[in-house]
């Protein structure tokens, strides 16, 4: 049996939405993170790789590949990360604000 990988582009039981809304021009892990920052209507580098299980630094990679793709943008809000420093919170590109 082939297990789905820490990047798959959506899971077995993600509604037809979920894979409409991943484009098809971005990689698998572009994908992962992307699906996180929208369904948490905006996340940290950290939040985004706590919830895949993944390194941080391997976040902020897919992170820039999004933002020069144009999907996700900055907030302008800061939130304290696991080290209390102020991380960006990363929203897709048509929202400014998180949702409450």
């Amino acid at each position: 049996m082939t297990h789905p990988t820490l990047f798959d582009h959506v899971r077995t039981g993600d509604p037809d939405t979920s894979r409409d809304a991943v484009p098809d021009d971005v990689g698998p892990e572009c994908a992962r993170v992307l699906r996180v920052i929208r369904d948490y209507r905006g996340a940290t580098r950290s939040q985004v790789a706590s919830q895949l299980g993944a390194d941080p630094s391997c976040v902020s990679r897919r992170i820039t590949d999004l933002r020069q793709a144009g999907l996700v943008k900055d907030s302008g809000e800061r939130s304290p990360g696991k080290r209390r420093k102020p991380q960006i919170v990363w929203v897709p590109a048509g929202e400014t604000e998180r949702a409450s």
